[in-house]
Order: C-alpha cells, then structure tokens, then sequence
C-alpha cells in the first residue's frame, strides 16, 4: 500500500503498539486503507480527523497527503495519546504534513482549518451533533463526512445518523465493513 517504506514501518509499529492496548479504540486496517484511497480519490488537501487516539488513522489519513499535497488536522484530548501520535507520526516522516489540536474537541473545534475537504469523525458519540455544527461553515463544497461505529454503536449514533442521512444537503450511505462507517458526502 505505500510506495514508502518508512510509513510502512510505522504503521506496523503502531499496530503493534495498539494491539497490546484496551483504549486504543483505532479502526482496523481496510477501515484505514478505505481513509487513504478516499483522500487518493479526492485528491483532499485538507483533512480533519477528530479522534486521533494513537495515530493509526492518522498514519493513513496523512500518508495519503502526501500524495495530493496535502495535510492532516487531528484532534486529540487525552496527552499521552498525543505524545505517541507524535512519536509515530515523526518515525513515519509525516511531521511536517500533520497538526494535532490537544484538546476536547467541542472547545478546539474553532482553531480547525477552512475549507475542510474530507473530516473523519471518531470520536464521543454524544457530542457529533456539536462537531458537526461546529464545521459545517468551514467543510469544502463537495467535502466528505466519514464517521466511524456505525454498526457498533447504533443506539448511540441514532440520531445522528437518521440527521445525516435526512439532510438533504447530504448524500449519505453505510460502508458495512469495519465498525461500519457512515460515508457522506456534501451535494449542495
């Protein structure tokens, strides 16, 4: 999958590392490959992730960066988590094309970029209302809304997903594999 083989290197490092943890709550890997070819795809420059816990997403999210020249946003409250994000994010060479925001999301949501071409949630169920909101006004035309434990979680992401998919400024579907993920993309 990657034309690097430094990336590769530390993205089977940090599998290995979260293999062996009970918060990692990272996406398994066709989930992560599905992130890189639909940054690939659309040739996304700016990418927000909001739960970075680790960094495995953020190894894919940012790797497919640095192919359509772009770069990677992600959110992350918990500082530990943050410091190993780091750590695998320099050992991939990938520190120039991240920014981690350390904080809770809702209250940080503000220093996010404009213009967001692809926002990648996985983070507190309860509060993606808030974050939606919170973007909508800096989303692309055309941005895509990948959001993450569809089919784990479908009491707590209810209401959410019948909003996504109700909103008519959205065209929404379920990628059943994963944890499922909720893929929509902005048509207004």
């Amino acid at each position: 999958m990657f034309a690097n083989q430094t990336i590769a290197e530390a993205v089977v490092a940090c599998e290995a590392f979260i293999a062996g943890k009970d918060d990692a709550w990272s996406i398994d890997r066709p989930s992560a490959e599905f992130l890189h070819q639909v940054v690939l795809a659309m040739r996304a420059r700016v990418i927000l992730e909001i739960g970075a816990s680790y960094g495995h997403s953020g190894l894919f999210l940012a790797a497919a960066a640095t192919r359509t020249d772009g770069r990677l946003f992600t959110v992350e409250r918990d500082p530990r988590k943050v410091a190993v994000a780091r750590g695998f994010f320099q050992r991939a060479g990938l520190s120039d094309r991240v920014t981690i925001l350390h904080g809770e999301a809702p209250a940080i949501l503000s220093q996010a970029p404009v213009s967001i071409d692809l926002l990648f949630i996985d983070a507190t169920k309860s509060q993606q209302d808030m974050y939606l909101d919170a973007l909508w006004p800096r989303l692309a035309r055309r941005a895509a809304i990948i959001t993450d434990n569809v089919s784990t979680h479908p009491a707590e992401m209810a209401g959410f997903l019948n909003r996504l998919r109700a909103d008519p400024r959205l065209a929404s579907v379920l990628v059943p594999f994963g944890h499922g993920m909720e893929f929509s993309v902005r048509v207004d």
